[in-house]
């Protein structure tokens, strides 16, 4: 049941066109575009990364960096949007994007790279195979292959030198990756999890640990409720500050009895500050760049079922996602 449901949890965002307008307080970035395919979006520094179907149907990697307009970066195209990651390559240098390639699988995904600044993919990662890969430097975090139903946590470098487990403590009877991020020896990953006695509901947890397994902490809990689902969505930590972490909580439902509305979350791991920030309805992913935030999602406004739905379906066919800028969230402190 989870795997049916999961089969695109590691996906990235898709397809661009024309400009798109959004609610009060947002606005549509310089050439950014709706109706796009619901996946995550990521970055670093001021450049943001995701995917977007071509005229054939499948993705393409597409780069924007500060306001510029979106560019393709020439590397071959996909059938499923690609499960990318922003971060400095090796030894700091420039800025690089890992995501990984399958063939026919996720059993069979091989892990590879591209330097921006060129264009060229690569192998990396040596014989590694896995998915939802992370860059960070030389290194480069990732989840092994299904193995009873655990994908198991992983850690090696651009040239494949090493490859070893990261320690984790089993949650659940079955546990599904949904994102990942790497920053120096920090990560944070969210998992989808489900239980054999329960087979109404499936609960998300985000987690941050260090590299070693060690400070392993649970940060936010989701899932399916009785009249709303909470997504856990986007985790990555803050560029230059590692000891803060954004995520989306977005809960989706009835209005009336869904609590708190979608907003950015934010957690200073130091000191265990929180804060918040109010996002569009209805988000399926979001990122920070620059003190801005990129966020897709449904419409405002939207009154047709089927539109909506199309923003939820991950891996779909259907396109029904505006990406939109917010020029400066408005943070709060969340209450202690």
């Amino acid at each position: 049941m989870l795997q049916r449901i999961l089969l695109a949890g590691w996906l990235l965002l898709a397809a661009w066109g024309t400009h798109a307008p959004i609610a009060t307080a947002q606005s549509p970035a310089a050439g950014l575009t709706h109706r796009l395919a619901p996946s995550p979006v990521v970055s670093f520094g001021s450049v943001a990364a995701w995917s977007a179907r071509d005229g054939r149907g499948r993705f393409r990697l597409v780069v924007r960096t500060g306001s510029g307009a979106p560019r393709t970066v020439p590397v071959p195209s996909s059938r499923s949007a690609f499960d990318v990651d922003l971060g400095p390559g090796p030894g700091g240098q420039g800025t690089w994007a890992v995501y990984s390639r399958c063939a026919g699988t996720p059993s069979r995904c091989t892990l590879r790279g591209t330097d921006l600044a060129t264009g060229r993919e690569r192998r990396v990662g040596g014989t590694a195979t896995g998915r939802l890969p992370a860059i960070w430097g030389s290194r480069i975090a990732y989840f092994g292959p299904e193995r009873h139903h655990r994908s198991p946590l992983r850690l090696t470098d651009v040239a494949g030198r090493i490859d070893r487990a990261v320690p984790q403590r089993p949650v659940a009877d079955e546990e599904l990756p949904v994102a990942l991020d790497l920053r120096g020896d920090r990560l944070a990953y969210v998992l989808r999890t489900h239980d054999a006695g329960d087979d109404a509901h499936d609960t998300q947890f985000l987690f941050t640990a260090r590299t070693d397994g060690s400070r392993l902490h649970r940060v936010d809990t989701g899932g399916d409720g009785e009249e709303c689902t909470t997504n856990l969505a986007s985790p990555a930590f803050i560029s230059g500050v590692s000891d803060v972490l954004v995520w989306l909580h977005a809960a989706q439902g009835a209005q009336r009895t869904c609590r708190p509305h979608p907003q950015l979350r934010r957690l200073t791991l130091a000191s265990g500050a929180e804060a918040y920030a109010p996002v569009a309805a209805a988000p399926v992913a979001a990122a920070l760049v620059d003190g801005h935030a990129l966020v897709l999602a449904t419409p405002p406004g939207t009154a047709d079922v089927l539109t909506r739905e199309a923003c939820r379906q991950e891996g779909g066919r259907q396109d029904g996602c505006d990406l939109t800028e917010v020029p400066a969230p408005a943070w709060h402190a969340t209450p202690g």
